[in-house]
């Protein structure tokens, strides 16, 4: 049975086994959990085109398996490594369980999709060496890795740290704006409000908005587009804009409309006020990231006079409202 998994894991296996291996699953739950996390893993290796020694590989893939089935043999793992396509995108071995992997088929395309969960930052590595940290609750879609061109979509926050080559385009999709880029170090905010800010720290990056009108940054600007306007002006500071990369939140004089939009991300709630000149409050002070919800409302509130209510609706929604 294990040779048939790793059969049908590198695309390998017949109609017949197919068929027989998928009955298993439908009566046997724990073989059918521990094929979604084979699969999962088998997504990130089909990523990238990361060239890697066989040893190398086996050490990576190796590592993976083991921190998933413990002390069982690792036996089925090396099966599978003889079939599977080469090694080519590696998330950490502690973030892994904190982020949702997909990867899907489109007419011969693959698009791998990677989902951070609340109250959990990650990071993974392209196959060149540059790395992605991804804030809580945001997604990157991995739309075409090719040798001249990277083409990625993001919905949340990520810091991109990309190694620069001058013979390959790195695009990132946010929304209908598009961030280009050669060797760069700079974040992303995008988010279902229409809201896009793109913060360059070190290199250079061109940001294309949907007219095709092209603003060139330099570091220390940052580009913003929200449903008024685009503005391209001076970060106050690199700190602020990779303060959700730490494990605290960090408030120096941070307005309450801020605040909220940190909450949103990290906790994966809406916030809305009842009161709109409560955004204006502002707030100073370091807190925990491991501090529940609730107990950062009451930290706001006592230092601000606001008054909130934390609301489960129908659709299993968490809504904060502030009054």
């Amino acid at each position: 049975m294990e040779d048939i998994k790793a059969k049908i894991l590198a695309g390998r296996a017949d109609d017949q086994e197919r068929l027989l291996y998928y009955k298993r699953l439908a009566s046997d739950s724990e073989e059918k959990k521990a094929f979604i996390d084979f699969k999962n893993l088998y997504a990130i290796q089909m990523a990238t085109t990361k060239q890697t020694t066989s040893l190398e590989k086996q050490k990576q893939l190796k590592s993976i398996w083991m921190k998933i089935e413990g002390k069982r043999s690792p036996a089925l793992w090396m099966k599978i490594v003889a079939y599977a396509a080469v090694c080519v995108l590696f998330l950490s071995i502690g973030q892994i369980f904190n982020t949702w992997i997909q990867s899907k088929d489109l007419g011969g395309h693959r698009i791998v999709t990677i989902s951070s969960k609340a109250k959990s930052i990650n990071q993974f590595e392209l196959a060149d060496g540059s790395t992605i940290s991804l804030n809580a609750n945001s997604q990157i879609k991995i739309l075409s890795e090719r040798a001249n061109e990277v083409v990625l979509d993001i919905n949340g926050e990520a810091f991109f740290d990309i190694i620069h080559n001058e013979n390959r385009k790195f695009i990132v999709n946010a929304g209908d704006i598009q961030i280009i880029d050669r060797g760069t170090k700079f974040n992303v905010q995008a988010n279902d409000r229409q809201f896009v800010k793109a913060s360059l720290l070190e290199g250079n990056i061109d940001v294309v908005t949907a007219n095709n009108k092209v603003h060139s940054l330099v570091p220390g600007q940052q580009f913003v587009s929200d449903q008024h306007h685009v503005r391209i002006e001076p970060i106050r500071g690199d700190a602020s804009v990779l303060s959700w990369m730490r494990s605290e939140f960090v408030f120096r004089n941070t307005s309450l409309s801020d605040i909220t939009g940190e909450i949103e991300q990290w906790y994966g709630v809406t916030v809305k006020f009842e009161k709109k000149e409560a955004k204006d409050y502002t707030f100073s002070g370091t807190v925990d990231k491991t501090i529940t919800l609730d107990k950062l409302m009451q930290m706001l509130s006592y230092s601000t006079s606001i008054r909130y209510q934390i609301i489960e609706n129908s659709d299993q929604e968490t809504i904060v409202l502030i009054k």
